[in-house]
């Protein structure tokens, strides 16, 4: 690929990309396995504040491992992971979303019977004297809601009155309800329409003009490349190139 990215490679784990910004995530040789089935074999990889970054492989190269490792779901055999400079290892997905690290699963996790603002604060009740503070948690869930782009949604309303696009809006106001510094999206528009998908990159690209890194899944390139800056490929558990989009050709890419 034309920027060298097995060069890149060597700098991005040591606290910097390959151009040189300071990294907001830091993974560096990440391994992880399964009795004799290795999902992660040094898994490498670095993104800066602000940036949205690509994470690339076909399926089964590691890509939900290594992200599960970052959300606390699972604990990485050998390796590190920093967080703004400092370790970050997280025993569970809350604690991983308190330190503001969440995923956004191609699955998505809500419960349609529940209330909007029920369902972004579920497990993070705001309470006193072991009651809900319900207007409380009303003002944080509008809060969530604006930033995810669905400022005039009513967040007393069910989740099972919204449409797909509405609810993967919903499920980001989860990641946002604590200041988010990082926000892992797994093939994020798999069940939108064209309209839909195109509000969604908007939005993406707003939360990482406001600071916000993004990890972005995906199999389509033309959608990679229309929000994402910088790229990693894992392969068999391995990142083998990362660099910028824009100098990596589609065929490089799929080799």
């Amino acid at each position: 690929m034309g920027d060298s990215p097995h060069r890149e490679r060597e700098h991005a784990p040591d606290g910097a990309r390959g151009d040189g910004a300071a990294a907001r995530l830091v993974v560096r040789g990440l391994h992880k396995r399964f009795g004799p089935t290795a999902a992660l074999a040094g898994a490498e990889l670095a993104i800066a504040p602000g940036e949205v970054h690509a994470l690339l492989g076909e399926n089964g190269a590691g890509k939900s491992t290594l992200v599960r490792c970052l959300l606390g779901a699972l604990a990485p055999d050998a390796g590190a992971i920093e967080l703004d400079g400092a370790r970050f290892a997280p025993r569970s997905p809350a604690e991983a979303r308190a330190q503001g690290v969440a995923v956004l699963w191609q699955e998505l996790a809500l419960a349609p019977d529940l209330s909007i603002e029920d369902n972004l604060l579920l497990g993070r009740e705001l309470a006193r004297a072991g009651v809900v503070a319900r207007a409380r948690t009303r003002q944080r869930a509008r809060q969530a809601l604006a930033r995810a782009g669905l400022a005039e949604v009513d967040p007393a309303r069910r989740v099972a009155d919204f449409g797909s696009a509405a609810r993967q809006r919903i499920e980001l106001a989860r990641a946002l309800v604590e200041p988010a510094r990082l926000i892992a999206l797994d093939e994020p528009t798999s069940s939108l329409g064209p309209a839909e998908a195109a509000r969604l990159h908007e939005l993406v690209r707003e939360l990482a003009r406001d600071g916000t890194s993004i990890l972005y899944i995906a199999h389509d390139l033309d959608e990679l490349r229309r929000v994402a800056s910088r790229y990693t490929v894992l392969r068999d558990g391995a990142s083998v190139a990362c660099g910028a989009l824009a100098d990596a050709g589609d065929d490089a890419l799929v080799r």
